[in-house]
């Protein structure tokens, strides 16, 4: 098959012409046009698009770029297509040529590049999302740079896993010449195995030992991913409290009755700990509390920004929000949506917009029942549902009408219409005509926030 796509014109486009549109421009329309025309290439056309855009050195006539910036700009869009968009078509083929090149991009590749093509040979194309590994000989020889000096550690170590390996954490400690070089190395590593490794106690005592910025480099894997276990033995086996929080989020969101005797056993030795009497409180609530009735509900959606906040609204309402205006003048709907703390609302012309706090980057969609939605603005799920009887909701007003309309999730930089051709920038809800009510609920230490919707006649 040809890498050829019909354009709104009925013009041909070639994959070497969709390269260059990208590269000229850099928006998203040329990028979503260029990975459709990728994925239709034959192998032939894909190697040798690889091979020609590793040899080239000069930008496209016209680039747009900051003027001064063009070769800049031209390297790092030339090293996303290289590194994402062309590894990717060569992972899905899969044949001895196609893993060579994907090799070459590896181990061959500028920093950019190789990072992007190895994130895709180890099954992390997506950021919370598996993706397909990549076939055995490039896993293999991925993995033989598992040595010392070699640039390529980080990623080794995690193609060993995938290979069925448990010994990761001995293998990286026999690397360590007490440098920093190694230091970095491990950085990078905790980067490559996030959400792909579990934690250990092995690798714990390593990061602890050699990473000074543990606590924000864990942070998530702490409060997220880390089993009890794990948690009670970072508890017991550091002095700093800097990680103190994180483990009492993970501890709110996964101790249970059969582990909370391991954390009691630990806490009189931490005494001084201002975070251990509520972990003590904790582990006594789990042992008088029976197993857990019902399991977590899965995610149904979620929005993401660049650091700016989700509004809530009526699909009417929103289809007239502006987004963020160039040179952010001080004014306009982004303006307004950033201009205060918290949750509130927005009086636009034809209705209602909720702002779902200017400090949440991410708000994850989950329905509990009965026709109600849970808005994770802060913390987990995990820990939201283990702690939802000693949650508090408040109410927030107005309500608002889903019967007339549907209800969407929006990065409050964007335009509806613009939202919709990215991904995860805006989501409609899948909810029954009726009119919400809007309820807040937060721990005492704001590392958890919930946003409850409901049918006014079925709140619960």
């Amino acid at each position: 098959m040809s890498a050829k796509k019909t354009s709104a014109k009925g013009a041909r486009v070639g994959l070497t012409a969709a390269i260059e549109s990208f590269l000229r421009t850099g928006s998203g329309r040329d990028h979503k046009a260029l990975v459709a025309v990728a994925k239709e290439a034959t192998e032939v056309e894909i190697i040798g698009a690889c091979r020609a855009l590793r040899e080239r050195e000069a930008w496209p006539a016209g680039i747009k770029a900051i003027p001064g910036n063009e070769q800049e700009i031209f390297q790092a869009r030339r090293s996303g297509v290289l590194g994402r968009v062309l590894a990717g078509e060569l992972n899905e083929r899969q044949s001895p040529e196609t893993d060579a090149v994907l090799l070459e991009l590896i181990e061959g590749g500028d920093a950019v590049t190789s990072d992007g093509a190895q994130s895709i040979a180890l099954g992390r194309a997506e950021i919370g999302k598996e993706t397909k590994l990549a076939s055995l000989r490039v896993l293999e020889q991925l993995a033989s740079h598992l040595r010392a000096g070699d640039a390529l550690v980080p990623g080794a170590a995690v193609a060993r896993f995938r290979l069925g390996a448990n010994d990761i954490a001995e293998r990286l400690a026999a690397l360590d010449d007490g440098g920093y070089a190694f230091q970095e190395v491990l950085r990078v590593f905790v980067y490559r195995a996030h959400e792909l490794i579990p934690l250990s106690p092995a690798l714990w005592d390593l990061y602890r030992r050699r990473l000074p910025s543990v606590a924000s480099l864990l942070a998530d894997e702490l409060e997220r991913r880390a089993p009890p276990s794990i948690l009670i033995h970072a508890l017991a086996t550091t002095d700093a409290t800097d990680c103190d929080l994180s483990i009492l989020v993970g501890l709110r969101a996964r101790l249970d009755r059969a582990s909370a005797p391991a954390l009691l056993q630990i806490l009189p030795r931490l005494r001084e700990r201002p975070l251990c009497a509520e972990m003590e409180k904790l582990a006594q609530q789990r042992l008088r509390a029976g197993p857990r009735a019902t399991a977590v509900p899965a995610r149904k959606a979620v929005v993401a920004t660049d650091g700016g906040p989700v509004v809530l609204g009526g699909r009417r309402v929103l289809s007239e929000w502006a987004g963020a205006l160039p040179d952010m003048p001080t004014h306009g709907d982004y303006h307004d949506a950033c201009a205060e703390v918290g949750l509130f609302a927005l009086q636009r012309s034809t209705g209602f917009v909720f702002v779902l706090s200017s400090h949440t980057t991410v708000v994850d969609v989950y329905e509990v029942g009965k026709g109600v939605v849970w808005l994770v603005l802060a913390g987990s799920m995990d820990e939201a549902w283990s702690e939802r009887e000693n949650l508090r909701f408040e109410p927030l007003s107005p309500p608002l009408d889903g019967k007339s309309d549907a209800l969407v999730l929006l990065d409050a930089a964007y335009t509806l219409a613009r939202a919709r051709r990215e991904e995860d920038r805006a989501v409609t809800l899948r909810l029954s005509k009726a009119v919400y009510a809007l309820e807040r609920a937060a721990s005492e230490d704001g590392t958890l926030v919930i946003v409850r919707l409901s049918p006014v006649k079925a709140q619960s």
